[in-house]
C-alpha cells in the first residue's frame, strides 16, 4: 500500500516538473520573440528633410532666382511669399507655382536654371544652417544611421553637404526631383540600397508628413520650419529637441 502511494506521488512529483518545464520553455520562447522583435523595431536610420529641417535659404534663393528672372523678358519676379509657399512641393510644383502662365515643359526648364544657379550660389556662401544642428548631428551619429531626403533638384543637397561642412555625418541623400520620383519613393530607395527595415522621418510640412506615411515611417515634425503645426504625435520646437524625443520614442 505505501508503494502505490509512494508511486502515485512520484507521478504526481514528475507530472509537476514536466508541467513546470513546459512552462518554462514557453516563457524562454515568449522572451525569446520579444527579444527579436526589439531588434526588429529598433530605430536603424534617421531620415532628414533639408529646408525648413536642416537649413533655411529662403532669402537666397529668392535673390537668386530672381536675378535668373531679369534676364528674361517673359517672366515675372517671384515674391517671398512664393517661395514660402514651395517649400517641400515637387519640382512640378514649384515651377507650376512661380510661373503658372507659362506651358509646362517651359516653365520646367526656367525653373531648372534658377535651381543649378540657386545650387551653385549656395555651395559658397551657405544657407542659414540652424543653430545647434552640428552638435545634434554628432550625437545622433553615434547611435543612428543618418540622410537626407528632399523634393529638391541636383546639386541642391550637395550644396548644403558642402558650404556647412556636414557632410561627415550623412551616409546618403536622395534629391526626389533629380530622380524623377515621388518623396516617399526616395525614402524607400534610400531604406533599401542601405538594408534599412526601421527608420524615422524629420520634416517640417505636411508634404514631409505624407510622403513618410507612404512610406511606412514614423514622422517627427520640426515645428520651426515652414510648415503649419500638423498636430503630430511627434514634433520639436528646436532641432536641439531631436535627441530626447527619439529617445522617447524609442
Amino acid at each position: 500500500m505505501e508503494n502505490t502511494q509512494d508511486t502515485n506521488n512520484a507521478l504526481v512529483v514528475r507530472k509537476e516538473n514536466i508541467f513546470v518545464r513546459m512552462i518554462n520553455s514557453i516563457k524562454a520562447l515568449f522572451f525569446k520573440v520579444k527579444a527579436v522583435e526589439k531588434i526588429d523595431n529598433k530605430i536603424e536610420m534617421i531620415m532628414f528633410d533639408l529646408d525648413g529641417t536642416l537649413w533655411d535659404t529662403e532669402e537666397v534663393s529668392f535673390e537668386v532666382m530672381n536675378e535668373v528672372i531679369r534676364k528674361y523678358d517673359n517672366l515675372k519676379e517671384i515674391t517671398k511669399e512664393q517661395v514660402a509657399q514651395t517649400m517641400g512641393c515637387s519640382f512640378a510644383e514649384t515651377a507650376e507655382i512661380y510661373m503658372p502662365y507659362l506651358e509646362k515643359e517651359e516653365r520646367e526648364n526656367y525653373l531648372q536654371e534658377m535651381l543649378d544657379e540657386v545650387a551653385v550660389r549656395l555651395t559658397t556662401i551657405g544657407g542659414n544652417v540652424y543653430e545647434g544642428l552640428e552638435d545634434v548631428l554628432i550625437e545622433l551619429s553615434k547611435q543612428y544611421k543618418l540622410s537626407i531626403v528632399s523634393n529638391c533638384a541636383a546639386g541642391y543637397i550637395e550644396s548644403f553637404l558642402e558650404s556647412s561642412g556636414l557632410g561627415k555625418y550623412f551616409i546618403d541623400f536622395a534629391a526626389a526631383a533629380k530622380m524623377k520620383v515621388t518623396k516617399a519613393e526616395a525614402i524607400k530607395a534610400v531604406l533599401e540600397r542601405n538594408n534599412i527595415k526601421n527608420a524615422i522621418y524629420i520634416g517640417d510640412t505636411i508634404k514631409d508628413f505624407e510622403a513618410s506615411k507612404t512610406a511606412e515611417l514614423q514622422f517627427v515634425q520640426a515645428k520651426y520650419g515652414f510648415g503649419a503645426d500638423l498636430q503630430t504625435e511627434h514634433s520639436i520646437e528646436n532641432i536641439s529637441e531631436l535627441p530626447k524625443k527619439l529617445e522617447e520614442i524609442k
